[in-house]
């Protein structure tokens, strides 16, 4: 198994796990960028990307923030937000898989430690609900072997 498709495998088993909260909490999220895209054109993952971005609205947004690290207590997974960890400077919310680790070059190409993470992006208007049911859609072609019911 390639690099790659270990990161895809990794993330896919986060995904499963988040999935499970957000039904769980009746939390309603949509794949976004290039996850979305990877699911409809490549049935899965684009082939060069290394991380998953979900979006939901505020409302499943704080919910998911405020369920996440109760979740995740006692597993190798963790909520990384501003709040979270004094040294994120973002305003969007990561999900990490502390089990891992990659090295990336950001910032004035100085290294940093990651983890393998997926993306939770604020949607503040959606606009296209058709985008929305798309999504979901997507999401089951790329994770077949998921029961979503």
């Amino acid at each position: 198994m390639s690099q790659i498709d270990e990161i895809h495998r990794v993330e896919i088993e986060m995904l499963k796990v988040i999935i499970e909260i957000c039904d769980k909490h009746d939390i309603k999220y949509m794949l976004i960028g290039g996850t979305l895209l990877g699911a409809i054109r490549h049935d899965g993952f684009i082939p060069w990307d290394d991380d998953v971005d979900l979006g939901m609205t505020r409302e499943n947004y704080d919910e998911f923030a405020r369920v996440a690290p109760v979740e995740f207590q006692n597993t190798h997974y963790f909520m990384q937000t501003a709040d979270t960890d004094p040294n994120f400077a973002f305003s969007y919310m990561k999900v990490l898989d502390t089990n891992t680790y990659i090295e990336e070059k950001i910032m004035l190409m100085m290294p940093t430690r990651e983890f393998l993470l997926i993306f939770f992006l604020l949607i503040r208007f959606l606009v296209n609900l058709k985008f929305a049911r798309q999504s979901t859609i997507a999401l089951r072609l790329m994770t077949p072997q998921f029961s979503y019911d």
